[in-house]
């Protein structure tokens, strides 16, 4: 996303407020902004949505965190908009459209050879499958192998889609690589058992990986902070796997991986 002026940005603002004021009938969720549960958000656009997404990932702050609503955290904003995007089925977008100027490149399929990752004795196997979601599978290995922070092209994508391997999208954020693995867990062809799956094996039981998940994706989001790309990506991966269990309902607004994490509502976070 290029960088916004101020002007942009105050329009940006005021006409976000005007549209989801309490007091506009033309308000799909009849509530302020300020008031909003994941289940108000549920109700944006898709356009909406993919707007915030964008904000969010170009740690544009000082626009969030005045839309924000008044009971949600930036990584809870970022977690519901991120969820909701998975439900509807169209959390590639940006990624697989990175492709776009590649004729037929929504419906491009390769047969390729792939190994499921992170399961035993599993074996190269040769797989049928969209281009660009091969292109976001390998991306996503990269990153949480060898803390990549680009999304390249493995050389038989590249050839496939006339394309060069370096012609993928910058993640140089620890925001951009949260983003990254939260599409990666969500996409179902990488959940299903076969040589496309993907498993990020954990070290820790599932209370030691939830009391070091809360404090880390709630400093993820403060301007300035950084992670690296693999522990990024890794965190949200997980949490697109716990929402999945429940099809990416918008059933709360805490982040969580098997408990919510406790409220917290810094300053640089209002």
């Amino acid at each position: 996303m290029s960088a916004l002026s101020n002007n942009d940005k105050i329009q940006l603002v005021n006409g976000y407020r005007l549209v989801y004021s309490a007091t506009n009938p033309q308000n799909p969720t009849g509530k302020s902004y300020l008031d909003f549960t994941s289940q108000d958000i549920a109700k944006l656009d898709s356009g909406e949505l993919l707007g915030i997404r964008r904000l969010i990932r170009a740690e544009q702050y000082d626009v969030i965190d005045q839309i924000l609503p008044r009971n949600m955290s930036r990584s809870e904003f970022g977690r519901a908009i991120l969820r909701e995007s998975a439900r509807r089925g169209e959390i590639t977008r940006d990624y697989a459209e990175v492709f776009r100027d590649v004729p037929n490149y929504s419906t491009m399929k390769v047969n390729v050879t792939r190994q499921a990752f992170g399961a035993a004795d599993s074996i190269p196997q040769r797989v049928t499958e969209l281009a660009a979601v091969i292109a976001i599978r390998d991306a996503g290995i990269e990153m949480a192998v060898n803390n990549a922070p680009q999304f390249n092209l493995k050389p038989d994508i590249a050839a496939a889609l006339g394309k060069k391997t370096t012609d993928g999208v910058l993640i140089d954020t620890d925001v951009k690589a949260y983003d990254f693995g939260y599409m990666t867990g969500a996409m179902p062809q990488f959940n299903k058992g076969d040589a496309l799956h993907i498993r990020l094996q954990a070290a820790k039981s599932p209370e030691e990986l939830q009391q070091a998940y809360c404090p880390v994706i709630a400093n993820l989001f403060e301007e300035g902070r950084a992670y690296n790309n693999r522990d990024s990506f890794a965190l949200g991966f997980m949490q697109a796997r716990i929402d999945g269990r429940s099809n990416f309902q918008p059933s709360n607004d805490r982040v969580g991986l098997f408990a919510d994490c406790p409220i917290r509502k810094s300053g640089a976070s209002r």
